[in-house]
């Protein structure tokens, strides 16, 4: 019982501060994503960490906050963002993929290839979506030095797109500039077919 009225004092306290303050939850949700879409990064990301304040088990908060980091190349400070988002709520649509790419953007690509394989299961084969799935693995696996690995990961995603010169050079000039010739002219070979 004593704990009950400890809960329902704080929250008429919280409730009372806010309202001081002129500010629900609600406004300070709808001014975070309002800062985030007019790009103001830092009060973005200020409001979205005032919001957590209000409601600390806000998955959609912790996934904007991540995401306002990868918009500015701070891969590795976007990583526990997701992480949080993802365990508050794993069925977030886009937020593997996001932690995914920031863990891949990061240098991370064991973990990111963790992410990356569950999700292309369950993409139909070749949809754009499962594509981009081969390629991330293919270069996580490249990354790693797993060539063979990589290889059936990037002929696939150059054979969905053949006409797509700019990426098959870069992908080639990836594989020469590491000085695997075996895997360069296996991939050139297989690729061309």
């Amino acid at each position: 019982m004593r704990g009950v009225l400890s809960v329902g004092v704080a929250l008429i306290l919280l409730v009372a501060t806010l309202s001081s303050q002129g500010q629900t939850a609600a406004d300070l949700q709808q001014k975070a994503a309002a800062l985030e879409q007019a790009g103001n990064t830092t009060e973005a990301a200020a409001a979205w960490r005032a919001f957590l304040k209000v409601q600390p088990a806000n998955a959609e908060a912790y996934a904007h906050l991540g995401f306002l980091e990868a918009q500015q190349e701070h891969y590795r400070e976007a990583i526990p963002f997701y992480k949080k988002a993802l365990t508050l709520n794993p069925a977030m649509p886009g937020l593997k993929m996001n932690l995914g790419l920031a863990l891949f953007k990061a240098g991370d690509l064991k973990e990111a290839v963790q992410i990356f394989q569950p999700l292309l299961k369950g993409q139909p084969s070749s949809s754009p979506e499962a594509m981009r799935l081969k390629t991330l693995l293919g270069l996580a696996y490249y990354g790693q030095q797993q060539y063979a690995t990589a290889v059936p990961y990037l002929k696939q995603a150059t054979a969905s797109d053949s006409q797509n010169l700019p990426f098959r050079l870069f992908l080639r000039t990836v594989v020469s500039d590491q000085n695997n010739i075996n895997v360069c002219w296996m991939f050139i070979v297989k690729s061309s077919i």
